[in-house]
């Protein structure tokens, strides 16, 4: 999505909740539950013409394809279900105050000013960030994952041994194999 849409400040949040931070469902699944990989994560990269919603994990071989089912899952999961009062209000906090540490300094404050403009945002938004995360409602979290974040709607790239993955994973589509 882009940067300057209604729906932004509830995808930050959302994905805040789905694996943008150590205390978020992916990690708790796939790192602590079942110990696939040591740091999963997701981030939410908004641009003035859209955006992307890039997961990573790497994880062995022989779990890719139940990382990837566990992935869709947790996807799936930020649609079918409110988050939890402690989960949204975690992510609110998570988000502030990276937002108010990483623009503590005056260089980092002209970095985002600039990404602001190239994103086509006001340099209004800059004081707007803490508010509008705060606004973010349990809601608007589940309608974003319902809208952006459905595991139908995604596109997995693996790297690996294309002899072992690409069996592993055929139950979730049709692979194709691209050699660099």
């Amino acid at each position: 999505m882009k940067a300057n849409e209604t729906d932004y400040y509830p995808m930050v949040v959302a994905n805040t909740i789905f694996g943008g931070a150590f205390a978020s469902r992916l990690v708790e699944n796939i790192r602590e539950d079942k110990g696939y990989t040591y740091s999963p994560g997701s981030s939410n990269q908004s641009r003035a013409q859209g955006g992307l919603l890039r997961i990573r994990a790497a994880v062995r071989t022989e779990v890719t394809a139940g990382s990837l089912l566990e992935i869709f899952y947790e996807l799936d999961r930020m649609g079918a279900t409110l988050p939890t009062d402690e989960e949204l209000g975690r992510a609110k906090r998570y988000q502030n105050g990276l937002y108010l540490l990483t623009n503590s300094l005056n260089g980092a404050v002209v970095d985002s000013l600039a990404r602001n403009w190239v994103n086509g945002l006001p340099p209004s938004a800059l004081a707007e960030f803490v508010p509008k995360i705060n606004a973010v409602t349990a809601a608007q979290v589940q309608e974003v994952g319902r809208k952006y974040m459905s595991s139908s709607t995604q596109t997995a790239v693996i790297g690996g041994d294309a002899a072992k993955v690409v069996p592993a994973i055929a139950q979730f589509g049709t692979a194709t194999v691209a050699q660099p």
